[in-house]
């Protein structure tokens, strides 16, 4: 009987939580400021058993939010018009780009700047921590890239 447990227990150390750890979504977001503009680039994996994203949230920034920049995955693309948000981290969360970062495509580099809630331009200040929400991606691992422009406030 013990040498059962331990074959159970050897078993689900080194093939159970393994494979678990690795399935899951990631993000690893990162902030480089240069002179007046900040820019918030995150890089994000998909899960591998269902492809779902962590929602991520950016260290503390301060400024107008100019364009944000998608990059999808080179190796293994995402589902085609997946969708993004930006958010304030308020309840109920505010899409700082007004639903413009909705339908993204899987094959092509995409830029877009901020919209307000009647689709018109916007470059809205914001003072505090970004939140990046990806949905409707179901592509085991797929990978991708978005970057955040901000103009500092002086």
């Amino acid at each position: 009987m013990k040498k059962l447990l331990a074959a159970i227990a050897l078993f689900v150390l080194l093939v159970i939580i393994p494979s678990i750890s690795m399935a899951a979504g990631s993000v690893v977001a990162t902030k480089a400021v240069e002179g007046m503009i900040t820019t918030l680039t995150y890089a994000w994996i998909g899960d591998a058993g269902t492809g779902a994203v962590p929602a991520s949230i950016s260290s503390s920034v301060r400024g107008w939010i100019v364009q944000a920049v998608t990059i999808p995955g080179t190796g293994t693309a995402p589902t085609d018009l997946y969708d993004i948000t930006l958010t304030d981290g308020a309840t109920p969360a505010l899409d700082l780009f007004g639903g413009a970062l909705a339908d993204r495509s899987q094959t092509l580099k995409q830029m877009v700047s901020p919209k307000n809630t009647a689709g018109a331009s916007v470059i809205p200040f914001f003072k505090g921590q970004l939140t990046l929400n990806i949905t409707n991606q179901g592509v085991h691992s797929a990978t991708g890239t978005v970057i955040v422009t901000i103009y500092n406030e002086p």
